[in-house]
């Protein structure tokens, strides 16, 4: 009888062990076709079948993405654009030649308004003498800030209410879809301008007028996607074994859901960026001295025939960075398409 239940202990299989239908069960049948040709790879080379099978997942997750990316010529492009953005942001101080607010009314005087283009002012001055390039490179530090904060906001509404609305329905997903539907209602800039004459002018009311005006799209976006995958094989594996609903929204819904969501929060930093200009534009956005691109080309608009550079830097500049987010945005949602590879 002891050699019975010793030859029984040596058979059993080790305490967490899981088998190969466990692990079919748990992954997304992508996953599981991957961990395949791991296991038959890492076979032949003689390296063990769970560790290749788990290292090529985890690979191939995001690194199938880079690799997808990076065919994409477009995509790289706005990859750079968006780059030399940042770069120029963080690193303004550095990059600018003068002060931006340095008013040299001698220069003004003796160009009687705007300077054209020279060796010393690469895009000319404006009607107070300060150097365009300098205050272009610090608008961008402000398009930066705009974009990223407050698609920051909208970002953080639309995941935890359309998390919350596509993963337990019923009343919660009406009551969180019937708000969206409100949002919908109002027309974007126009919200936006009334709630910043409501609050008042500054890169803060911008932030917060775009953020909270944004957030409706997302997470209708974030529902559908978790409306599809929420039923899926490996979400009703970890219900069965126990896992609590904000370990499988949290590790196994979202996850899985965000892909539409970073493609257009990518583009929406662009819209956003264009919307502050926009509203610099009209006069209700950056409060000045401070530099934004928007204000640039209103204060350009009188010289539009005479010195049309005054347009059209600060104008080329709001163009390439919307630009260079869409094409990076566009990249991302050819390359995170399931059906495409």
């Amino acid at each position: 009888m002891a050699k019975d239940m010793k030859r029984g202990a040596t058979d059993m299989p080790p305490v967490g062990a899981i088998s190969d239908e466990q692990v079919e069960d748990v992954l997304t049948p992508d996953q599981q076709t991957m961990a395949g040709t791991a296991t038959a790879i890492s076979t032949s080379a003689g390296v063990p079948a769970s560790t290749a099978a788990g290292a090529e997942v985890a690979l191939t997750l995001w690194g199938d993405v880079w690799r997808r990316l990076r065919k994409n010529r477009l995509a790289i492009i706005g990859l750079g654009i968006v780059g030399v953005l940042l770069i120029t942001a963080v690193f303004a101080p550095l990059i600018a030649p003068y002060d931006t607010n340095d008013q040299r009314i001698d220069v003004a005087s003796r160009c009687s308004g705007p300077c054209a283009p020279t060796l010393k002012h690469w895009m000319g001055t404006d009607q107070l003498g300060r150097d365009q390039f300098s205050r272009i490179v610090y608008g961008a530090r402000v398009s930066v800030i705009v974009g990223v904060f407050a698609v920051g906001i909208a970002l953080a509404l639309g995941l935890a209410l359309g998390a919350l609305s596509g993963y337990f329905g019923g009343a919660i997903d009406a009551l969180v879809m019937r708000i969206a539907d409100v949002f919908f209602a109002f027309p974007y800039v126009l919200a936006a301008i009334v709630l910043i004459i409501a609050i008042g002018q500054g890169v803060g009311s911008i932030v917060v007028a775009i953020g909270i005006f944004a957030w409706a799209t997302i997470a209708r976006l974030l529902r559908a996607s978790i409306l599809s995958t929420k039923e899926t094989e490996y979400v009703e594996a970890a219900r069965a074994l126990g896992a609590n609903h904000w370990r499988i929204i949290t590790r196994h819904v979202m996850p899985n859901s965000m892909a539409p969501v970073i493609v257009y929060a990518t583009i929406l930093i662009g819209s956003a960026i264009l919307t502050e200009a926009a509203l610099s534009f009209l006069g209700i956005g950056v409060v000045p001295p401070t530099p934004a691109w928007g204000y640039m080309v209103n204060a350009g608009k009188p010289f539009l025939t005479t010195r049309p550079y005054m347009i059209i830097f600060p104008g080329i500049a709001i163009v390439f960075t919307v630009l260079g987010f869409i094409f990076l945005g566009d990249g991302l949602r050819d390359s995170m398409d399931p059906r495409l590879r």
